[in-house]
């Protein structure tokens, strides 16, 4: 019988437990200067949104090279109903459409965190036996 074992704590039992991440590659060769402004949109975007109590935060992570295919990402946290809204969202669908024609690798994919992530994981853990 395999067990989770995990830390809880005041703050963590607070966040949100859904997640956007977004992650890509760099920037095709020749639109370097479109990918810039399209993350800076999408910033401007989360930003806007997080002022707004549609998401809870976001963080922007940037890799050290390692000669994979994911070089950054975005974690938005929020709410799993107020994501879902912002995946159908036409402000969003046109950041993402701009995102894939000028970033190499450029994905959106829903998911869990904190809370949310513990209980994914103890549910594969009971398939393990």
């Amino acid at each position: 019988n395999r067990q989770i074992i995990t830390r809880k704590d005041e703050k963590e039992e607070n966040m949100s437990d859904r997640i956007l991440f977004m992650g890509w590659n760099r920037a095709y060769v020749g639109l370097e200067k479109q990918s810039m402004k399209v993350f800076q949109k999408g910033l401007e975007y989360l930003s806007k949104l997080q002022k707004d109590g549609r998401i809870e935060s976001y963080d922007i992570v940037t890799l050290t090279p390692h000669g994979g295919d994911l070089n950054a990402f975005v974690i938005v946290r929020g709410e799993g109903q107020k994501l879902a809204e912002i995946l159908r969202d036409a402000t969003f669908a046109q950041i993402v459409s701009e995102a894939n024609f000028c970033i190499q690798g450029y994905g959106v994919v829903t998911g869990s965190i904190g809370t949310g992530a513990i209980k994914a994981l103890t549910h594969w853990a009971s398939y393990a036996g």
